[in-house]
Protein backbone atom coordinates (compact mmCIF):
# COMPACT_ATOMS: atom_id res chain seq x y z
CA UNK A 1 0.00 0.00 0.00
CA UNK A 2 2.58 2.59 0.60
CA UNK A 3 5.03 1.18 -2.11
CA UNK A 4 1.23 2.33 -4.22
CA UNK A 5 0.86 5.67 -2.65
CA UNK A 6 4.80 6.78 -3.16
CA UNK A 7 4.64 5.47 -7.12
CA UNK A 8 1.43 7.21 -7.44
CA UNK A 9 3.09 10.73 -6.02
CA UNK A 10 5.89 10.26 -7.75
CA UNK A 11 4.54 9.37 -11.54
CA UNK A 12 1.58 12.47 -10.58
CA UNK A 13 4.42 15.17 -10.06
CA UNK A 14 6.66 14.18 -12.70
CA UNK A 15 3.84 14.30 -14.91
CA UNK A 16 2.70 17.54 -13.57
CA UNK A 17 5.75 19.21 -14.73
CA UNK A 18 6.27 17.25 -18.09
CA UNK A 19 2.71 17.18 -19.55
CA UNK A 20 3.57 16.12 -23.33
CA UNK A 21 2.51 12.45 -23.79
CA UNK A 22 5.05 10.07 -24.17
CA UNK A 23 5.42 7.01 -26.75
CA UNK A 24 8.58 4.67 -25.99
CA UNK A 25 9.96 2.58 -28.51
CA UNK A 26 12.14 -0.43 -28.32
CA UNK A 27 13.20 -2.70 -30.84
CA UNK A 28 16.15 -5.09 -31.96
CA UNK A 29 17.79 -4.67 -34.06
CA UNK A 30 17.62 -1.05 -33.12
CA UNK A 31 14.96 1.24 -34.99
CA UNK A 32 13.94 -2.05 -37.03
CA UNK A 33 10.95 -4.70 -36.89
CA UNK A 34 7.11 -3.97 -36.17
CA UNK A 35 8.08 -1.25 -33.88
CA UNK A 36 9.29 0.91 -36.80
CA UNK A 37 6.24 0.17 -39.03
CA UNK A 38 4.07 1.47 -36.24
CA UNK A 39 6.58 4.96 -35.63
CA UNK A 40 6.20 5.60 -39.63
CA UNK A 41 2.86 5.05 -39.23
CA UNK A 42 2.29 8.15 -36.21
CA UNK A 43 4.49 9.55 -37.89
CA UNK A 44 2.50 9.98 -41.18
CA UNK A 45 -0.66 10.10 -39.59
CA UNK A 46 0.98 13.31 -37.93
CA UNK A 47 -0.31 12.17 -34.44
CA UNK A 48 3.00 12.97 -33.63
CA UNK A 49 2.59 16.63 -32.87
CA UNK A 50 0.95 15.84 -30.34
CA UNK A 51 3.04 13.71 -28.74
CA UNK A 52 6.71 13.00 -27.75
CA UNK A 53 8.38 9.87 -29.35
CA UNK A 54 11.28 8.48 -27.47
CA UNK A 55 13.41 5.35 -29.00
CA UNK A 56 15.38 3.13 -26.84
CA UNK A 57 19.09 2.62 -28.40
CA UNK A 58 20.70 -0.76 -26.85
CA UNK A 59 23.45 -1.01 -29.08
CA UNK A 60 26.78 0.95 -28.47
CA UNK A 61 27.26 4.31 -31.26
CA UNK A 62 29.31 6.96 -30.98
CA UNK A 63 26.78 9.13 -32.34
CA UNK A 64 23.23 8.48 -33.42
CA UNK A 65 23.26 10.53 -36.89
CA UNK A 66 22.17 7.31 -38.72
CA UNK A 67 18.83 7.23 -36.76
CA UNK A 68 17.54 10.83 -37.47
CA UNK A 69 14.38 11.33 -37.80
CA UNK A 70 12.71 14.55 -37.49
CA UNK A 71 10.29 14.53 -34.54
CA UNK A 72 11.91 11.29 -32.98
CA UNK A 73 14.83 11.45 -29.77
CA UNK A 74 17.03 8.16 -30.08
CA UNK A 75 17.81 7.94 -26.29
CA UNK A 76 21.65 5.51 -26.08
CA UNK A 77 22.19 3.64 -23.77
CA UNK A 78 24.75 5.43 -22.26
CA UNK A 79 22.45 8.05 -21.17
CA UNK A 80 21.58 6.33 -18.03
CA UNK A 81 19.47 8.69 -15.86
CA UNK A 82 17.18 9.98 -18.94
CA UNK A 83 16.42 6.57 -19.54
CA UNK A 84 15.28 5.87 -16.15
CA UNK A 85 13.23 9.45 -16.48
CA UNK A 86 11.59 8.12 -19.88
CA UNK A 87 10.66 4.79 -18.34
CA UNK A 88 8.94 7.15 -15.40
CA UNK A 89 7.38 9.35 -17.72
CA UNK A 90 6.17 7.58 -21.05
CA UNK A 91 2.21 6.80 -21.44
CA UNK A 92 2.69 3.87 -23.97
CA UNK A 93 5.93 1.76 -24.30
CA UNK A 94 5.91 -0.30 -27.75
CA UNK A 95 8.66 -3.35 -27.84
CA UNK A 96 9.70 -6.32 -29.58
CA UNK A 97 12.04 -7.49 -28.33
CA UNK A 98 13.57 -6.49 -24.56
CA UNK A 99 10.51 -6.03 -22.14
CA UNK A 100 9.85 -2.89 -21.04
CA UNK A 101 7.33 -2.62 -18.15
CA UNK A 102 5.32 0.30 -16.60
CA UNK A 103 6.22 2.07 -13.39
CA UNK A 104 2.82 2.98 -13.01
CA UNK A 105 -1.12 1.84 -13.93
CA UNK A 106 -1.73 4.42 -16.17
CA UNK A 107 1.36 3.72 -17.80
CA UNK A 108 0.38 1.11 -21.27
CA UNK A 109 2.82 -1.49 -22.62
CA UNK A 110 2.58 -2.72 -25.68
CA UNK A 111 4.58 -5.92 -26.67
CA UNK A 112 4.69 -6.75 -30.09
CA UNK A 113 5.98 -9.82 -30.14
CA UNK A 114 9.32 -11.30 -32.41
CA UNK A 115 7.39 -13.82 -34.44
CA UNK A 116 5.27 -17.06 -33.70
CA UNK A 117 6.66 -19.53 -31.84
CA UNK A 118 8.29 -22.77 -33.52
CA UNK A 119 10.70 -23.39 -30.14
CA UNK A 120 10.04 -24.16 -26.61
CA UNK A 121 10.50 -20.75 -24.64
CA UNK A 122 8.57 -21.30 -21.13
CA UNK A 123 11.60 -22.62 -19.30
CA UNK A 124 13.12 -19.41 -19.94
CA UNK A 125 11.01 -16.81 -20.92
CA UNK A 126 8.72 -14.60 -18.30
CA UNK A 127 6.65 -11.74 -19.73
CA UNK A 128 6.81 -9.20 -16.52
CA UNK A 129 3.36 -8.30 -14.84
CA UNK A 130 3.94 -4.59 -16.36
CA UNK A 131 3.34 -5.36 -20.00
CA UNK A 132 -0.57 -5.16 -20.48
CA UNK A 133 -0.95 -6.26 -24.07
CA UNK A 134 0.71 -9.19 -26.34
CA UNK A 135 -0.21 -8.93 -30.09
CA UNK A 136 0.30 -12.29 -32.23
CA UNK A 137 -1.08 -13.39 -35.57
CA UNK A 138 -4.09 -15.33 -35.26
CA UNK A 139 -6.37 -16.38 -32.85
CA UNK A 140 -4.30 -19.83 -33.32
CA UNK A 141 -1.09 -18.70 -32.00
CA UNK A 142 -2.76 -16.85 -28.63
CA UNK A 143 -2.40 -19.89 -27.01
CA UNK A 144 1.13 -20.89 -28.38
CA UNK A 145 2.43 -17.01 -27.14
CA UNK A 146 0.77 -17.11 -24.10
CA UNK A 147 2.40 -20.90 -23.17
CA UNK A 148 5.67 -19.75 -24.18
CA UNK A 149 5.69 -16.22 -22.41
CA UNK A 150 4.15 -17.49 -18.92
CA UNK A 151 0.98 -16.01 -19.41
CA UNK A 152 -3.06 -16.18 -19.65
CA UNK A 153 -3.91 -15.89 -22.99
CA UNK A 154 -6.79 -13.09 -22.40
CA UNK A 155 -3.38 -10.69 -22.74
CA UNK A 156 -2.74 -11.79 -26.08
CA UNK A 157 -4.33 -9.82 -29.18
CA UNK A 158 -4.31 -11.39 -32.31
CA UNK A 159 -4.25 -7.89 -34.59
CA UNK A 160 -1.35 -8.98 -37.22
CA UNK A 161 2.67 -8.08 -37.24
CA UNK A 162 3.00 -5.00 -38.78
CA UNK A 163 6.28 -6.21 -40.31
CA UNK A 164 4.08 -8.61 -42.40
CA UNK A 165 2.73 -5.24 -44.31
CA UNK A 166 6.22 -5.15 -46.23
CA UNK A 167 6.22 -8.51 -47.31
CA UNK A 168 2.44 -7.80 -48.93
CA UNK A 169 3.39 -4.61 -50.64
CA UNK A 170 6.90 -4.60 -52.56
CA UNK A 171 9.57 -2.46 -52.27
CA UNK A 172 10.99 -0.58 -55.64
CA UNK A 173 14.28 -0.46 -53.44
CA UNK A 174 14.91 -4.28 -53.38
CA UNK A 175 14.05 -4.57 -57.42
CA UNK A 176 17.12 -5.94 -59.08
CA UNK A 177 19.27 -6.42 -56.12
CA UNK A 178 20.35 -9.19 -57.24
CA UNK A 179 20.30 -9.07 -61.07
CA UNK A 180 17.66 -10.60 -63.02
CA UNK A 181 18.07 -14.24 -61.21
CA UNK A 182 15.58 -16.12 -58.86
CA UNK A 183 16.63 -15.55 -55.58
CA UNK A 184 16.17 -17.39 -52.79
CA UNK A 185 16.68 -16.33 -49.10
CA UNK A 186 17.89 -17.86 -46.36
CA UNK A 187 16.87 -17.05 -43.03
CA UNK A 188 18.56 -19.54 -40.25
CA UNK A 189 17.80 -19.20 -36.64
CA UNK A 190 19.95 -18.43 -34.21
CA UNK A 191 22.31 -21.20 -32.61
CA UNK A 192 24.39 -19.64 -30.87
CA UNK A 193 23.84 -16.45 -29.45
CA UNK A 194 26.29 -13.36 -29.06
CA UNK A 195 24.95 -13.40 -25.17
CA UNK A 196 26.91 -17.04 -24.27
CA UNK A 197 23.75 -19.35 -24.77
CA UNK A 198 24.50 -21.81 -26.83
CA UNK A 199 21.56 -24.18 -28.82
CA UNK A 200 24.76 -25.79 -30.66
CA UNK A 201 27.85 -24.69 -32.66
CA UNK A 202 26.42 -24.93 -36.28
CA UNK A 203 25.66 -21.65 -37.99
CA UNK A 204 24.45 -22.51 -41.22
CA UNK A 205 22.96 -26.14 -41.42
CA UNK A 206 24.53 -28.14 -44.33
CA UNK A 207 27.31 -25.85 -45.04
CA UNK A 208 30.01 -26.52 -42.71
CA UNK A 209 33.26 -25.70 -45.37
CA UNK A 210 34.36 -24.83 -48.75
CA UNK A 211 33.48 -28.56 -50.01
CA UNK A 212 29.69 -27.89 -49.56
CA UNK A 213 29.76 -23.99 -50.20
CA UNK A 214 31.14 -24.84 -53.60
CA UNK A 215 28.71 -27.69 -54.41
CA UNK A 216 25.69 -25.51 -53.48
CA UNK A 217 27.65 -22.63 -55.65
CA UNK A 218 27.51 -24.73 -58.63
CA UNK A 219 23.81 -25.79 -58.46
CA UNK A 220 22.62 -22.41 -57.79
CA UNK A 221 25.00 -20.96 -60.81
CA UNK A 222 23.58 -24.13 -62.91
CA UNK A 223 19.81 -23.26 -61.89
CA UNK A 224 20.34 -19.05 -62.45
CA UNK A 225 19.45 -19.12 -58.90
CA UNK A 226 21.00 -16.52 -56.10
CA UNK A 227 20.77 -17.61 -52.57
CA UNK A 228 21.05 -15.03 -50.25
CA UNK A 229 21.92 -16.38 -46.65
CA UNK A 230 20.83 -13.19 -43.80
CA UNK A 231 22.32 -13.91 -40.74
CA UNK A 232 20.12 -14.00 -37.54
CA UNK A 233 21.02 -10.79 -35.52
CA UNK A 234 21.49 -12.63 -32.27
CA UNK A 235 23.80 -15.04 -33.87
CA UNK A 236 27.68 -15.29 -32.91
CA UNK A 237 29.70 -15.01 -36.07
CA UNK A 238 33.55 -15.28 -34.50
CA UNK A 239 33.32 -18.68 -35.63
CA UNK A 240 32.00 -17.86 -38.98
CA UNK A 241 34.73 -18.64 -41.50
CA UNK A 242 32.10 -19.48 -45.09
CA UNK A 243 32.62 -16.42 -47.76
CA UNK A 244 30.45 -15.44 -50.08
CA UNK A 245 30.46 -17.23 -53.28
CA UNK A 246 29.25 -15.49 -56.77
CA UNK A 247 25.36 -17.23 -56.17
CA UNK A 248 25.63 -17.28 -52.76
CA UNK A 249 25.70 -14.10 -50.79
CA UNK A 250 26.04 -13.92 -47.16
CA UNK A 251 24.46 -10.69 -45.36
CA UNK A 252 23.22 -9.45 -42.19
CA UNK A 253 20.88 -6.58 -40.95
CA UNK A 254 23.22 -4.19 -41.97
CA UNK A 255 23.60 -4.96 -45.73
CA UNK A 256 19.92 -3.82 -45.71
CA UNK A 257 19.90 -0.81 -44.29
CA UNK A 258 22.84 0.38 -46.12
CA UNK A 259 20.75 -0.47 -49.29
CA UNK A 260 17.58 1.36 -47.89
CA UNK A 261 15.70 -1.40 -46.80
CA UNK A 262 14.63 -4.00 -44.12
CA UNK A 263 14.82 -7.58 -44.67
CA UNK A 264 11.13 -7.93 -44.84
CA UNK A 265 11.22 -5.63 -47.75
CA UNK A 266 13.96 -7.65 -49.59
CA UNK A 267 11.58 -11.09 -48.71
CA UNK A 268 8.78 -9.52 -50.88
CA UNK A 269 11.02 -9.48 -54.15
CA UNK A 270 12.50 -13.22 -53.37
CA UNK A 271 11.16 -16.18 -55.19
CA UNK A 272 11.22 -19.34 -52.17
CA UNK A 273 12.57 -18.88 -48.59
CA UNK A 274 15.03 -21.22 -46.41
CA UNK A 275 14.61 -21.47 -43.14
CA UNK A 276 14.62 -23.95 -40.42
CA UNK A 277 12.81 -23.31 -36.71
CA UNK A 278 12.18 -19.64 -37.16
CA UNK A 279 9.18 -17.54 -37.18
CA UNK A 280 9.99 -15.76 -40.66
CA UNK A 281 8.30 -19.21 -41.60
CA UNK A 282 4.65 -18.00 -40.56
CA UNK A 283 5.17 -14.93 -41.65
CA UNK A 284 6.41 -15.87 -45.48
CA UNK A 285 3.22 -18.05 -46.23
CA UNK A 286 1.60 -14.68 -47.03
CA UNK A 287 3.92 -14.24 -49.58
CA UNK A 288 2.61 -17.86 -51.26
CA UNK A 289 5.89 -18.92 -52.26
CA UNK A 290 7.79 -22.32 -51.74
CA UNK A 291 9.48 -22.71 -47.87
CA UNK A 292 11.74 -25.48 -47.47
CA UNK A 293 12.48 -26.32 -43.68
CA UNK A 294 16.29 -27.39 -43.37
CA UNK A 295 15.94 -29.54 -40.30
CA UNK A 296 19.10 -31.41 -40.20
CA UNK A 297 19.52 -30.60 -36.24
CA UNK A 298 15.91 -31.20 -35.35
CA UNK A 299 17.05 -33.89 -33.11
CA UNK A 300 19.25 -31.62 -31.05
CA UNK A 301 16.66 -28.94 -31.26
CA UNK A 302 13.96 -31.09 -29.42
CA UNK A 303 16.15 -31.92 -26.89
CA UNK A 304 17.32 -27.89 -26.47
CA UNK A 305 15.90 -25.86 -26.09
CA UNK A 306 12.60 -27.60 -27.54
CA UNK A 307 10.06 -27.79 -29.86
CA UNK A 308 6.31 -26.80 -29.57
CA UNK A 309 4.11 -29.72 -29.66
CA UNK A 310 2.24 -28.73 -32.44
CA UNK A 311 5.83 -27.92 -34.86
CA UNK A 312 4.77 -30.90 -37.07
CA UNK A 313 1.61 -29.97 -37.66
CA UNK A 314 2.50 -26.10 -38.49
CA UNK A 315 5.27 -27.09 -40.64
CA UNK A 316 3.34 -29.02 -42.62
CA UNK A 317 3.66 -25.96 -45.64
CA UNK A 318 7.60 -26.06 -45.76
CA UNK A 319 9.20 -29.08 -47.26
CA UNK A 320 11.82 -31.13 -45.41
CA UNK A 321 15.07 -30.81 -46.09
CA UNK A 322 17.82 -32.88 -44.59
CA UNK A 323 20.57 -33.38 -46.83
CA UNK A 324 22.75 -31.82 -48.88
CA UNK A 325 21.14 -33.96 -51.84
CA UNK A 326 17.49 -32.39 -50.78
CA UNK A 327 18.71 -28.96 -50.73
CA UNK A 328 19.93 -29.40 -54.39
CA UNK A 329 16.52 -30.16 -55.27
CA UNK A 330 14.65 -27.76 -53.94
CA UNK A 331 16.76 -25.55 -55.38
CA UNK A 332 16.10 -27.12 -58.81
CA UNK A 333 12.08 -27.16 -58.10
CA UNK A 334 12.22 -23.65 -57.46
CA UNK A 335 14.33 -23.04 -60.69
CA UNK A 336 11.88 -24.93 -62.72
CA UNK A 337 8.66 -23.36 -60.93
CA UNK A 338 7.47 -26.48 -59.30
CA UNK A 339 5.40 -25.87 -56.41
CA UNK A 340 4.68 -29.08 -54.24
CA UNK A 341 3.55 -27.83 -51.20
CA UNK A 342 1.15 -24.86 -52.38
CA UNK A 343 -2.56 -26.16 -51.25
CA UNK A 344 -0.83 -27.50 -48.22
CA UNK A 345 0.40 -24.05 -47.22
CA UNK A 346 -2.13 -21.63 -48.00
CA UNK A 347 -4.08 -24.27 -45.31
CA UNK A 348 -1.69 -23.10 -42.64
CA UNK A 349 -1.52 -19.65 -43.44
CA UNK A 350 -5.26 -19.28 -42.60
CA UNK A 351 -3.75 -20.88 -39.19
CA UNK A 352 -1.31 -18.81 -38.63
CA UNK A 353 -2.13 -15.48 -39.82
CA UNK A 354 -5.78 -13.78 -39.83
CA UNK A 355 -6.98 -12.06 -42.36
CA UNK A 356 -7.83 -8.27 -41.86
CA UNK A 357 -9.72 -5.78 -43.88
CA UNK A 358 -7.31 -3.12 -43.23
CA UNK A 359 -3.71 -4.08 -43.13
CA UNK A 360 -2.06 -5.10 -40.05
CA UNK A 361 -0.17 -1.94 -38.98
CA UNK A 362 -3.47 0.42 -39.02
CA UNK A 363 -5.18 -2.35 -36.79
CA UNK A 364 -2.04 -2.11 -34.53
CA UNK A 365 -1.79 1.17 -34.56
CA UNK A 366 -5.38 1.98 -33.93
CA UNK A 367 -5.62 -0.27 -31.24
CA UNK A 368 -3.02 1.11 -29.19
CA UNK A 369 -3.97 4.35 -29.81
CA UNK A 370 -7.20 3.64 -28.41
CA UNK A 371 -6.12 1.74 -25.33
CA UNK A 372 -3.30 3.61 -24.62
CA UNK A 373 -5.69 7.20 -24.79
CA UNK A 374 -3.48 8.61 -27.35
CA UNK A 375 -5.84 11.09 -28.81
Amino acid sequence: MIKSFIKNIIYYVLKFFYRKKIILFESRPDFSDSPKIILEAILSAKISKKIKIVWFLFDNYENTKKFFVKGVRFQKKQNAFERRLYLLLFDVAICSNRFISGFHKKQKVFYITHGSPFKETGDYYKLPNGIDYVITQSRYMNKLVARGFNIDDNKCYPLGLPRNDLLLRKSSNSFGLFGKSKIIAWYPTVRSFRDGRIFNNVIIPLLNNTSEMTILNSCAESCDVKIVIKIHFAQDVKNLELESYPNIIIVNDDFFSSKGLSSYEFLSHTDALLTDYSSVYYDYLLVDKPIGLIWKDLDEYKKNPGMIPEYDKLALGGEKIYTMDDLLSFIRRVSNGVDTLREERRRIKTIANDDTETSYTDQVLNFILKEGNIK
